[in-house]
């Protein structure tokens, strides 16, 4: 661990500070640390990580940090995906420098499966597509990729808005087996109703998480992959799967 983390995790544990004061007491510390280290890809992960969270949820920071990133490192995948999800989460769409990035990084023959899939998942994400893009960037993602819940749920959307519902249904069962983790949100949410659509990696129902630090892998997680999810999203896709099913 290095300090800056030691640095985070005393001021996230702190029950002295309210979360709105532990959010720009990092925010600053991180920022300060930047101004001597302009290049650290850690400290804008951190910081684009750190300011997503709730009660303050900065944006534009965050896609701010990830801009940076990529003007001294413009392959870093990673940054490209976290920049795509942040555009389209806060404005619906990602932008076309965005797409261009994205397209780059796709001539990479040495490129990952899920970095490939979740590349044509975030240009999926694109408004200036037709249906048959859509589709296509979609099925691309999961033929690259099949492990994670995002690409599986968004391809079952356009499947529902077709009136394909067996297709739907299809999709969205394949995405329950790969969810690893569930938060209780609910009490009342029953877990034996729910473990017959799990798969061999899910690895139980958890309490809401209080992390001692933000980070950008547990936002990839439980945002962008969607592995990790809440009970009641669960439940609501349960209760159109086996209704349908009656």
């Amino acid at each position: 661990m290095d300090n800056t983390d030691i640095i985070l995790k005393e001021i996230f544990t702190s029950d002295i500070l309210t979360k709105s004061q532990k959010i720009l007491k990092s925010e600053k510390k991180i920022t300060e640390k930047l101004n001597t280290n302009t290049t650290d890809l850690e400290l804008y992960f951190k910081l684009a990580a750190v300011v997503l969270e709730e009660p303050e949820v900065d944006f534009i920071k965050s896609m701010e940090c990830m801009e940076e990133v990529l003007t001294f490192d413009k392959t870093n995948k990673e940054a490209v995906i976290f920049l795509s999800w942040l555009q389209y989460f806060y404005r619906g769409y990602v932008n076309s420098d965005t797409l261009i990035l994205l397209d780059n990084l796709l001539k990479d023959i040495e490129i990952d499966p899920l970095s490939k899939s979740l590349i044509y998942l975030a240009k999926s994400w694109s408004d200036e597509i037709n249906e048959e893009q859509h589709f296509h960037f979609l099925e691309e993602s999961i033929k690259n990729d099949g492990t994670y819940v995002s690409n599986y749920f968004e391809l079952a959307n356009l499947y529902r808005a077709k009136g394909d519902l067996n297709k739907e249904q299809n999709l969205i069962i394949k995405a329950l087996k790969n969810v690893e983790k569930i938060y209780l949100v609910d009490e009342s949410f029953d877990i034996t109703v729910t473990k017959q659509y799990l798969g061999d990696c899910f690895k139980g129902v958890i309490n809401i998480p209080t992390y001692d630090i933000p980070t950008y892998e547990n936002i990839k997680k439980e945002s962008i992959l969607r592995t990790v999810i809440d009970s009641n999203t669960i439940s609501d896709i349960l209760e159109n799967i086996l209704f349908r099913k009656k």
